[in-house]
């Protein structure tokens, strides 16, 4: 199966974003996107590979890709101009935010009802601003099932939030010159 760079690049800074949304509400669980199926070349095998490896002395992530298996991370720059434009989306959405984790909180989240929130953000017009405003969610509802302790569902919230990009989302990031730091 072959993964496009912007799927790959979206996971990463999804699954960024959530992880440091988790840290700033003060909690250290941590998800972790991996590769769909990788084989090995010689025997064939399934193997098992993390897109982010932290390092257990001193927490730094380190981002992997298929081209590239040197530490330093090519996404960083990306990875905090997400950030930033995600904490200021929270900052200016946080009423609206609580209102879609509402709508979401009191009976059992599924794929349909994530995804119908996520749908009714990007209105079938989909723009820089709105595919923030996903990442921005996610990192959001993400802390306020922990907070609610209701953990089983941060890997669910990446796991849907990157195959709503994949499915719906990515194709347009592509023909808006991906995930390049200064168009996001």
């Amino acid at each position: 199966m072959e993964i496009s760079s912007v799927t790959m690049t979206t996971s990463l800074l999804v699954t960024d974003y959530i992880n440091f949304s988790v840290k700033k509400a003060g909690y250290k669980r941590l998800t972790e996107p991996k590769w769909p199926e990788i084989h090995c070349a010689e025997c064939k095998s399934k193997l098992e590979i993390n897109l982010i490896t932290i390092c257990n002395k001193c927490d730094h992530m380190h981002y992997l890709d298929q081209k590239d298996t040197t530490e330093t991370c090519s996404l960083i720059d990306e990875s905090k101009h997400v950030r930033k434009l995600c904490d200021e989306f929270n900052k200016m959405f946080k009423e609206e935010f609580g209102n879609m984790y509402e709508d979401i909180d009191g009976s059992e989240m599924t794929i349909e009802k994530y995804w119908k929130i996520l749908d009714a953000v990007i209105e079938d017009k989909i723009n820089w601003g709105r595919v923030i405003a996903i990442i921005a969610f996610a990192g959001y509802l993400a802390a306020q099932c922990l907070k609610s302790n209701r953990d089983r569902y941060v890997d669910v919230i990446r796991e849907w939030t990157c195959s709503f990009f994949s499915l719906r989302v990515d194709k347009w990031i592509a023909e808006n010159n991906g995930w390049v730091r200064n168009e996001v």
